[in-house]
C-alpha cells in the first residue's frame, strides 16, 4: 500500500472528509560560471500533506517523518479541530484529458550531462566575447516526481512528472557600465529551445555595444515590450483575475464580469493542456479537472480563475487552478497562460515609430502597486527604435503608467510572432504609445 492511500485510510474514521496528497522528488542542479563549474547536487525530497474537514473546519497538517502515525493523525485531528470555517468539499472522482507529462530522456539526465551541456552553452557566448569584461553563467536543473492524491471522495490520482529548466546570464562590465541580460527555458523534455537559449543573449549583446541617447528627457513616447517584456504587462492580470482576490474585493476588476477592461483586440486565455509544457495538466493538484478558459475575450472580462477553497469562499466552483507544492496548501495558479497575438509582423509593427523605445526587461518588479496596475520602473534592457529601426542601447531610462489604461486607451498594436517566456506564458510584442518616459540626458 503507498503512502497517500495508508494515511487517508489512517484517518479516514475519525473525520468527516479527508484529502492526502504525497510527493517524492528528485532534483538534480547544475551551475558553470565564469568558466567553472561552481556547483552540482542531487536532491531528493519526500512528503505528505493531509487536509481534513471535521465538524465543519478545515485543517491541514504536513510533514517529511512518516514513522511516527500517531503523532501525524493527532496533529491532523488537532488542526482540524482549531481549524477554519470548511467552506469547500473536497473534489469527486472524475475523468481530464490525458497529459504526457514525464519524459525518460529527462528523467536519464545527470550532473555530468547536465555539466558538458553547461559548458557548452557557456562556451557559444565566451568564444564570441571578451573574458575579462564578459562573465557568464549557465544553470541547468532537471527535476522527477512522483505525486499521489488520494480523498475520501474517491479521488486516487497518480502522476509521475519530469521538468528540465535552463537558464544563460550574461554581465558585461567596461568602466563603470554595467550590462546585464537573460534568458531562461523550461520544458518537459528537451527541445530545441534549450540549445537557442544563446542566441537572444548574443543578439543583445552584439546591439549593446551601440550606446544611443533619446532626444528628449521627460515625455511621452510608443513603447514595443518584448515577449519577455510583456511580463510587467502580464503581472496585473495574474493578481486581478484571481478569484480570491476578487472575493476580497482588492482586485480592480473586482464586480466588472461582461465589462470592457481593455481593448477589443486583446485576448487572453489559458490552456491546461500544451506538448511539453510543464504547467499543463488534465486535473489539477485537487483532482478537478481542467479545461481552456479565456478570460478576456475581446478586452471583456468573462471571470476569474479560483482552487476549491476560493471557489466555495465565492459561492462558485473551481476552475481547475489548483496548484500545490510538496508540503503547503493548494494556491491558484494559471497553467499556460497566453496573450493572443494579432496580424502584424515585428517588423511592421515598429515601422513608422520615429523614436521609441523596445523593453526586453526592466528592474524593480513587484516594487510598485501591481495589483491596480500601476508601474514605474527603470528599464534593465531597453533599445531605441528610430525611423523604424532598433538601433541600440539605451541606459538611465525609465517608464510608467498604469497597465489597465494603456491597454485600453493607448493600445498600438499586437505582433503576430508569439513567444514562450520562461516556459509557459506565451506572450506577443505589445506596442503602447504615449507612454512616461523618463531619461537622464
Amino acid at each position: 500500500m503507498d503512502r497517500a492511500t495508508e494515511i487517508l485510510e489512517l484517518i479516514q474514521p475519525h473525520v468527516t472528509s479527508v484529502e492526502t496528497f504525497a510527493v517524492t522528488a528528485e532534483s538534480v542542479n547544475v551551475s558553470y560560471r565564469a568558466g567553472k563549474l561552481r556547483s552540482s547536487e542531487v536532491q531528493e525530497t519526500s512528503g505528505v500533506s493531509i487536509r481534513a474537514i471535521n465538524d465543519g473546519k478545515l485543517g491541514f497538517y504536513s510533514t517529511t517523518d512518516l514513522t511516527d502515525k500517531e503523532k501525524l493523525l493527532e496533529s491532523t485531528l488537532n488542526s482540524a479541530q482549531f481549524g477554519g470555517e470548511a467552506v469547500f468539499e473536497f473534489a469527486k472522482a472524475a475523468q481530464g484529458e490525458v497529459f504526457e507529462g514525464y519524459s525518460s530522456e529527462t528523467a536519464r539526465l545527470d550532473i555530468q550531462e547536465l555539466s558538458e551541456f553547461s559548458k557548452r552553452m557557456a562556451a557559444k557566448i565566451e568564444d564570441q566575447t571578451n573574458r575579462d569584461e564578459v562573465m557568464v553563467e549557465v544553470e541547468f536543473s532537471r527535476v522527477t516526481y512522483d505525486q499521489h492524491l488520494a480523498n475520501s471522495n474517491g479521488v486516487n490520482q497518480k502522476d509521475r512528472r519530469t521538468s528540465l529548466s535552463g537558464s544563460v546570464s550574461v554581465q558585461q562590465v567596461r568602466g563603470d557600465d554595467v550590462f546585464m541580460t537573460y534568458n531562461g527555458h523550461s520544458a518537459v523534455s528537451p527541445e530545441e529551445a534549450f540549445e537557442t537559449l544563446t542566441e537572444k543573449v548574443l543578439a543583445q549583446l552584439a546591439l549593446a555595444q551601440r550606446h544611443v541617447k533619446l532626444s528628449v528627457s521627460d515625455g511621452e513616447m510608443p513603447v514595443v515590450f518584448s515577449p519577455a517584456g510583456s511580463i510587467l504587462l502580464y503581472y496585473p492580470f495574474m493578481l486581478g483575475l484571481s478569484g480570491k482576490n476578487a472575493h476580497l474585493g482588492i482586485s480592480p476588476l473586482s464586480g466588472r464580469i461582461g465589462e470592457q477592461i481593455v481593448d477589443p483586440r486583446i485576448t487572453f486565455i489559458d490552456e491546461p493542456i500544451v506538448a511539453n509544457r510543464p504547467g499543463s495538466a488534465g486535473i489539477d493538484d485537487e483532482g478537478v479537472p481542467t479545461h481552456p478558459i479565456t478570460f478576456l475575450d475581446k478586452g471583456v472580462l468573462t471571470g476569474f480563475f479560483h482552487n476549491l477553497k476560493t471557489a466555495g469562499e465565492a459561492k462558485t466552483v473551481s476552475t481547475g487552478h489548483g496548484k500545490r507544492g510538496l508540503l503547503g496548501q493548494p494556491g491558484a495558479s494559471f497553467h499556460n497562460p497566453m496573450i493572443m497575438g494579432g496580424d502584424t509582423p515585428f517588423k511592421d509593427l515598429i515601422k513608422d515609430i520615429k523614436e521609441g523605445l523596445l523593453v526586453e526587461s526592466l528592474l524593480g518588479l513587484g516594487q510598485t502597486n501591481i495589483l491596480a496596475g500601476a508601474f514605474s520602473n527603470p528599464v534593465n534592457v531597453a533599445f531605441k527604435i528610430e525611423n523604424g529601426e532598433v538601433v541600440g542601447r539605451v541606459k538611465d531610462v525609465s517608464i510608467a503608467g498604469n497597465t489597465y489604461e494603456l491597454l485600453k486607451n493607448n493600445l498600438g498594436g499586437l505582433s503576430r510572432e508569439v513567444e514562450l517566456v520562461y516556459g509557459s506564458l506565451r506572450m506577443p510584442y505589445i506596442r503602447l504609445d504615449g507612454v512616461s518616459t523618463v531619461a537622464s540626458n
